[in-house]
């Protein structure tokens, strides 16, 4: 069992019903369940997870969760930012309003391997195949205390190799650092 499904089954047992506020002896978690799959947590819990997942990501960069548990932690700022940037524009508030979502069943990629060299659909299911990464390989959002904030992070996610393909950086650490700044 990895550290962060360790923890996350921790969680389970402070929150044991759910489907209602939540509290713990680390502090008043004043959120209730806001989304499929959140944890509301306090202010405390909220530090001691950034902890665990600056040093876990800084002392093996490949553990995709604790990056991942780092941004939930820590984004707030860039993520409002993020959804701000997409409310300007017509089709940002369309993404924002309708949520779509990119799994491997709303992605065909027996189609987009069949199209031409050099399209982005193409390179797109190259990219993921070569990788062997789905869409669905993601970790999903909890920590995020807004529901509209964790759809932002969740499409974050979900488009995030396809900067990859937009920019030639390859899954390494130098393209990641290089991807995200």
């Amino acid at each position: 069992m990895s550290f962060r499904s360790n923890l996350l089954e921790k969680a389970k047992l402070v929150y044991p019903n759910r489907t209602a506020s939540s509290s713990s002896l680390a502090g008043e978690a004043k959120h209730s369940i806001l989304y499929d799959g959140h944890y509301p947590i306090s202010p405390c819990q909220r530090i001691g997870l950034t902890f665990i997942g600056a040093l876990s990501a800084f002392t093996d960069p490949r553990r995709a969760d604790m990056v991942a548990l780092l941004g939930e932690t820590t984004g707030h700022v860039s993520l409002n930012r993020m959804r701000q940037r997409m409310m300007e524009t017509e089709e940002g508030r369309k993404i924002l309003e309708e949520k779509p979502i990119i799994t491997e069943r709303t992605v065909d990629f027996a189609y987009l391997s069949k199209l031409a060299d050099g399209t982005f659909g193409k390179e797109y299911a190259k990219f993921m195949s070569s990788h062997h990464f789905t869409p669905d390989s993601r970790d999903r959002v909890k920590f995020v205390d807004d529901s509209a904030l964790a759809y932002v992070m969740t499409r974050y996610r979900q488009v995030h190799d396809m900067g990859h393909i937009l920019t030639d950086l390859p899954p390494t650490l130098e393209g990641e650092i290089a991807l995200k700044w």
